[in-house]
């Protein structure tokens, strides 16, 4: 979709994990662009972002380093990557990938940019444990159709936490079974009747 026209014609890709995360860490990138946040933050914040541009550079040294813009459903945002992340990762970058990444705002006399300091990819999670949040409608969920659901998946690494209401009690329960969380598993569950994940 971001090829064809430029922007998600559905929701945008790094809202399909949010639920993988604690979204009070995640920052928005809306807010790291914010001049009165930049003017007073020192710190390093996680952001869920997929790749839009990757262009790869080599230092005078030799060193490999690169310009990397990302975006969330708030913004996009240009940021650099040194050797030291990048040859830690298994693959370079592409468009479309999502990834976790650790930002700092490097401050310098007449400019200043954003650094990654870390990057995880999180749309291919198999060897990952991670946890996705489901909440439960009880009144509306038809629980065959629920079944159904997650037997037709293969099994995981990745939990499932089931929450929902019963009377004045909210309920939790955590799936005793893992699975291999990805965009289809997510897209599939959410179209089923009474899961607002």
């Amino acid at each position: 979709e971001i090829e064809a026209f430029g922007f998600y014609l559905s929701k945008h890709p790094v809202k399909y994990f949010e639920n993988l995360f604690n979204k009070k860490q995640i920052k928005k990138l809306s807010d790291l662009t914010n001049s009165h946040f930049q003017r007073k933050t020192d710190k390093a914040f996680d952001c869920l972002v997929v790749v839009n541009n990757f262009k790869e550079r080599v230092s005078k040294i030799g060193k490999k380093y690169a310009f990397i813009n990302f975006s969330d459903d708030t913004n996009n945002l240009d940021c650099i990557c040194f050797s030291e992340v990048l040859e830690r990762q298994s693959a370079m970058p592409k468009m479309g990938e999502i990834y976790l990444i650790k930002l700092f705002l490097q401050k310098m006399k007449d400019t200043q940019r954003f650094v990654v300091s870390k990057m995880t990819r999180v749309d291919n999670q198999r060897n990952s444990k991670l946890s996705y949040l489901v909440n439960i409608d009880s009144k509306k969920i038809n629980l065959e159709v629920l079944t159904d659901f997650f037997s037709s998946f293969d099994s995981g690494e990745n939990e499932l936490i089931f929450k929902f209401h019963h009377l004045k009690h909210e309920i939790t329960i955590k799936s005793s079974r893992g699975y291999n969380i990805n965009i289809d598993f997510i897209n599939k569950l959410e179209s089923i009747d009474g899961i607002n994940s």
